[in-house]
């Protein structure tokens, strides 16, 4: 799978900074806060995804940035 676009990568962290579970910040290219995943209640904010790596971790796991936005039906 082709990495996506700076472009796209933008719009999926705009995505996660309005995040139905909010409490979402961005740190350069790095959006923070709590995991946007539904199965994770994150009471303490453990998520991140880092643009440049096109990846995320959280204390429920982590990967690549692909599995995220499939894992969100982001399209």
């Amino acid at each position: 799978m082709p990495k996506p676009s700076d472009q796209e990568l933008e719009s999926f962290m705009e995505y996660l900074l309005h995040s139905p579970k909010g409490r979402m910040g961005r740190v350069g290219d790095s959006v923070r806060g709590r995991c946007p995943t539904s199965e994770h209640e994150d009471a303490n904010p453990s998520f991140s995804f880092k643009k440049d790596m096109d990846a995320w971790a959280c204390s429920c796991g982590g990967g690549k940035g692909s599995e995220l936005r499939a894992r969100l039906n982001w399209t």
